[in-house]
């Protein structure tokens, strides 16, 4: 719910973003499609940036209250993740919340 830049000024940031970081990277594994190291080190460096101001395009929906791509992307995740008896606690909370979210939007338009 925030850029990378005021993510990381958080307490446990870089291990909470790590950890999510690796679950994505499991999936992809498990679904026949594991990371190269060099790739690995790209994206975790953009994830860890401290002086990044990036934003996802969920998170700007989001803050125009419009719906998102919750199902299709994390409900997705958690789907494959459980295909594979992978144990994405984050991912799964993560999709809580964007739940959560749509959840109460869709009561507002309703």
């Amino acid at each position: 719910r925030s850029s990378i830049d005021q993510i990381m000024a958080t307490r446990f940031s870089p291990t909470f973003l790590t950890l999510l970081h690796d679950e994505a990277e499991s999936i992809a594994a498990a679904e026949g499609y594991p990371i190269r190291p060099e790739a690995h080190a790209l994206s975790e460096g953009l994830v860890l940036n401290p002086e990044s101001t990036a934003t996802s395009s969920m998170l700007r929906d989001m803050e125009q209250y419009f719906l998102v791509e919750a199902d299709a992307i994390l409900g997705d995740m958690v789907n494959r993740a459980f295909s594979h008896h992978l144990p994405v606690l984050l991912l799964k909370t993560a999709y809580c919340h964007l739940q959560v979210y749509q959840n109460r939007l869709t009561r507002k338009i309703s």
